[in-house]
């Protein structure tokens, strides 16, 4: 799933941890000087190859949101947004896939469809969390809130969560993502 691994942007790693030399995680690593970090170092529970180990995750909230959208559209092998082509864009931005943009709204409702609970996931971040079956609770949101820098309080109020969701959504459209407005608006 995460061959070639590149984070996201947003992508937070464990601070509390340290590398493989003694020295701590975080904004300070240098990747590219002599002894650089290794993608262990940055999250000793991905292999070199970016796969999975002991079951956990060091990817941002958000990036698991865009990775769970956009990794069903690739899996399905999803045609490419109404009225777009088939040729990649010239310059995609940084953390898009390539190829034509995702159409969004199509595999979330696709995926909303095969949930027995009907979920309002166009208006609510909690229900376009659970369809795709992410974590929607408070300490979550928060994180998410964090990461696309709400200024707010984080107390899960419905202004957190309204901004959250259309943040979410504008940020998907950036990253590669067909949106309709009314979802970003």
């Amino acid at each position: 799933m995460f061959g070639n691994f590149v984070p996201p942007h947003g992508w937070i790693p464990d601070d509390s941890r340290t590398t493989s030399a003694g020295n701590p995680v975080g904004a300070q690593a240098n990747l590219s000087g002599a002894g650089g970090l290794t993608l262990p170092d940055l999250c000793p529970y991905l292999d070199v190859s970016g796969h999975l180990t002991n079951g956990r995750f060091c990817m941002s909230i958000f990036g698991t949101i865009m990775s769970a959208i956009f990794g069903k559209a690739k899996a399905e092998g999803a045609a490419p947004a109404a009225g777009t082509t088939a040729s990649p864009p010239t310059a995609p931005a940084a953390g898009a896939p390539a190829g034509p943009p995702v159409d969004v709204e199509a595999v979330v409702a696709g995926i909303a469809a095969t949930k027995k609970e009907k979920l309002d996931w166009r208006k609510s971040i909690v229900d376009l969390m659970k369809v795709l079956d992410l974590d929607s609770s408070l300490t979550a949101r928060k994180q998410l809130a964090q990461e696309l820098g709400y200024k707010g309080e984080l107390n899960g109020s419905a202004e957190m969560n309204i901004w959250l969701h259309k943040a979410v959504m504008k940020k998907l459209a950036e990253n590669g993502g067909k949106v309709p407005a009314d979802l970003k608006d």
